[in-house]
């Protein structure tokens, strides 16, 4: 039957078909009885029988007996292939969790073996050495017992063992670092952009020599080889500090950028390779000049292009290498002042002295960019000798956040977060294609003007990161200053409150931002720094204007009364352990970036329980639901105490305990979701 060929075509016929037709399939035909026919009596007295008169059967419609049965096949043939695609779907489901629980397992063999081999390998070595010295004993006692005249009795034998422990040679691996050294965000190494890099002058330091048009990485690279095996670490640091140095001082006078930025990296890199093997005329040398290229392009530090100070016939791209320089020299500072700190104190307070006057105001300004503002902060937090003044400028960074400033969009040397749109520009001046160099030199080129679009991209984070380190320095000056008052002479308050009250609107308008958690922290040790100063001092000494008392008062009514019984709190509770440990749903709820960060710190595995998920989510503040940790709500409502007479705290807490609908989510309404 050509109809059925496809048994799709069926599919039409599932609504008509009912219980009747499947029992006409189904049931069996009635067995026919034969019929009598006509009895006579004839003249004769005998019986006989009439033939039975012939009935017309009615046409017997086959098509539709057939396709009544095809029903039936269809259906019963559909019921076992659901039945057979069901059976094949648990059993993949049941395979795959077999599979994921083997693999967990033998993970955590792999680890278990890992750490026995470590264990082993120890033992293996100690063992050497105790054979070694097992093996040497022998003769050491003969010789011994040679040279001691024989009357003399020894009660007691004494040796003492020298174990001589090579150190090894780090020189190889320094010149191997140098070599390799790449700025975060750069695509390419220093020494890879510094072989397209020439000078148009000799150069001549030290045994190292760079002739004109010649590329400046291999000149050093040839250095760093030859001298090696000649010099000590903390000689060939020095001396290549130096070389270094007065290559860079010469380009700046010349006027030629394009090699600063990197060269200053070079010194960053050797710095950082073994801070303990830089010796403190090396680094007052290296300080010194930091102040001077600092002295030379601290104009860069301005965003007003009116100021008279401000240059304004600089193209485009020497204007970008003003501003690396200028940065990356901020952040080599930075790090030389870290080092310092480990000194001795003449050297700390030569240092301080000569950063403290003048220049650590400008790069605290509001006008810097954020990476340099970070930087001076940074030197501020290793000093711990901050004053009103330094104080009074960090929190003005919080008060009025720096914008985004084109040329300093770079991670930098130091740190790798905020925007880095700049490293394509920087990059983009330098060729990356293999050429000779032919006579021609190298020189910056212009960029095209499409390649100076603007943006926030990674700035927002930066700025609230910012604000966290300028509030732990906040938090030292604390610590530091017991008896005094720099934080109460100052309108620290006032700064510390306007800023976390924006920070907690902004929790509010945005509850599911990634920079929640960020913004949180900064509320908590603000919460924190108020309550260090309400307790240790009196409330007459605290001299906090209206405005400042009223948002004050605002802000830690929002902290305190963060988790009622009956309110958000606890129906957000709820409802996440019923979807966690009753669902066993792993996505995310309510803060995708505070419900990760929460297992990040608590250390949840794939293995992990849902009842240890759900505890770890639930004591991580997320703004909102969950909105402070305990320990913030604590010291909010000891500060309400101090800050609040008796009848204005029964107000609060009436108002804020209200009576709420009680939001419970059913199973009904957790569909509808």
């Amino acid at each position: 039957m050509a109809g059925f060929e496809d048994f799709d075509s069926f599919d039409s016929f599932e609504d008509s078909f009912d219980e009747d037709e499947m029992i006409a399939l189904t049931a069996r035909p009635p067995v026919s009885q034969p019929e009598r026919g006509t009895v006579e009596i004839t003249e004769s007295g005998e019986y006989t029988q009439l033939p039975k008169p012939l009935e017309v059967q009615p046409p017997v419609d086959t098509k539709a007996q057939d396709l009544l049965a095809a029903r039936g096949e269809v259906s019963i043939l559909r019921s076992r292939l659901e039945a057979l695609t069901k059976a094949k779907e648990d059993e993949i489901r049941r395979l795959s969790e077999e599979a994921k629980a083997a693999k967990i397992a033998a993970e955590e063999r792999i680890s278990t073996l890992g750490a026995q081999n470590t264990v082993l390998e120890d033992d293996k070595k100690f063992l050497h050495n105790q054979l070694k010295l097992r093996s040497h004993e022998p003769k050491r006692r003969k010789l011994d017992e040679a040279e001691k005249p024989r009357e003399v009795k020894v009660e007691k034998e004494v040796r003492t063992i020298v174990v001589r422990t090579s150190v090894p040679d780090e020189r190889p691996g320094l010149v191997e670092h140098l070599i390799r050294h790449t700025v975060r965000g750069l695509p390419r190494s220093c020494m890879e952009y510094l072989a397209r890099i020439s000078i148009d002058t000799k150069f001549t330091c030290k045994g190292c020599v760079i002739l004109p048009r010649e590329p400046i990485s291999g000149s050093i690279q040839a250095y760093l080889v030859a001298k090696q095996s000649l010099l000590k670490l903390d000689d060939l640091v020095e001396e290549f500090c130096e070389v270094v140095s007065r290559l860079i001082g010469q380009l700046v006078d010349a006027q030629r950028l394009l090699a600063v930025p990197f060269l200053l990296a070079v010194l960053h890199a050797t710095v950082r390779f073994r801070p303990n093997a830089v010796k403190d005329d090396v680094l007052e040398q290296l300080m010194d000049l930091n102040f001077d290229i600092l002295e030379r392009y601290e104009h860069t530090l301005k965003a007003d292009m009116d100021d008279p100070e401000f240059p304004s016939n600089v193209p485009d791209h020497i204007a970008l290498l003003q501003s690396t320089t200028m940065l990356f020299s901020v952040e080599l500072l930075e790090l030389l002042f870290s080092c310092a700190q480990l000194r001795l104190e003449a050297l700390r307070a030569r240092v301080w002295a000569k950063l403290q006057p003048t220049l650590l105001p400008k790069l605290l300004s509001t006008h810097s960019p954020v990476n340099v503002a970070f930087a001076a902060v940074e030197m501020v937090i290793a000093s711990q000798t901050g004053d009103q003044r330094q104080i009074l400028l960090v929190a003005k960074l919080i008060a009025e956040e720096p914008a985004p400033r084109i040329g300093f969009q770079l991670y930098g040397l130091n740190r790798m977060i905020g925007s880095n749109k700049d490293a394509r520009r920087l990059d983009s001046m330098v060729p990356s294609a293999r050429r000779n160099f032919e006579g021609k030199l190298v020189t910056p080129t212009p960029l095209p003007v499409a390649n100076w679009e603007t943006g926030d991209n990674g700035h927002v984070s930066h700025v609230a990161l910012l604000g966290l380190r300028v509030l732990e320095l906040l938090t030292v000056c604390n610590d530091m200053y017991r008896s005094a008052r720099p934080l109460i002479d100052v309108p620290v308050i006032k700064i510390l409150t306007a800023n976390a009250t924006m920070e907690q609107d902004f929790v509010y308008a945005h509850p599911r931002h990634r920079l929640v958690p960020t913004r949180i922290m900064t509320v908590a040790k603000t919460v924190a720094i108020l309550h260090v100063l309400w307790h240790r001092f009196q409330k007459g000494e605290l001299q906090i204007p209206r405005d400042t008392s009223h948002e004050l008062l605002v802000l830690l009514t929002r902290v305190a009364f963060s988790q009622t019984k009956e309110g958000l709190w606890d129906a957000s509770m709820n409802y996440m352990r019923k979807m966690r440990v009753q669902f066993g749903i792993r996505a995310p709820l309510f803060n995708e970036y505070a419900e990760a960060r929460a297992r990040k710190l608590a250390h949840i595995t794939a293995a992990s329980s849902m009842e240890d998920i759900c505890e770890a989510e639930l004591t991580f503040a997320n703004g909102l639901e969950f909105a402070y940790e305990d320990n913030t709500i604590c010291l909010a409502r000891e500060i309400l105490e101090m800050l609040t007479t008796g009848p204005e705290a029964d107000n609060l807490y009436s108002s804020m305990n209200s009576e709420v609908e009680d939001w419970d989510m059913d199973q009904d309404q957790m569909d509808e979701r």
